[in-house]
């Protein structure tokens, strides 16, 4: 037999085991018994930073917003662009890719950082 058959006959994990394990610390994703579970390979964040500089008054404004995922080894989804194919939100089951547009929007690293933004600073932008 050939490598991996040698390491299947030592009782050692074959290739597909081993890279069906998670690293240490990430998050279980769907649950088991869900067939289209996907491999998770790290963890993951968006992160946006908007910053606006005023400078009569001297002022920087600054706002920041996340978004929490994980990375999967197989892209799912056909919206989207970057690495929206491969960010996972175990939560949610799906990818950034799969979501409608309108929810993408609602729950992205950006649109957080807006909320953020005019929560901190609506009354100083006159």
């Amino acid at each position: 037999p050939g490598a991996a058959g040698q390491a299947a006959s030592a009782g050692e994990p074959s290739a597909a085991d081993r890279g069906a394990a998670r690293a240490p610390g990430l998050p279980d994703g769907p649950k088991a018994a869900d067939a289209a579970a996907p491999q998770v390979l790290s963890t993951a964040r968006f992160v946006c930073a908007l910053a606006l500089v005023d400078p009569l008054r001297g002022d920087t404004l600054e706002a920041e917003g996340t978004c929490e995922g994980v990375i999967i080894a197989e892209p799912r989804g056909t919206d989207g662009f970057g690495y929206d194919p491969l960010f996972y939100l175990p939560e949610r089951g799906v990818t950034m890719a799969e979501l409608p547009l309108e929810e993408k929007n609602a729950i992205s690293h950006r649109a957080a950082a807006l909320e953020q933004f005019f929560e901190r600073h609506s009354g100083r932008l006159t």
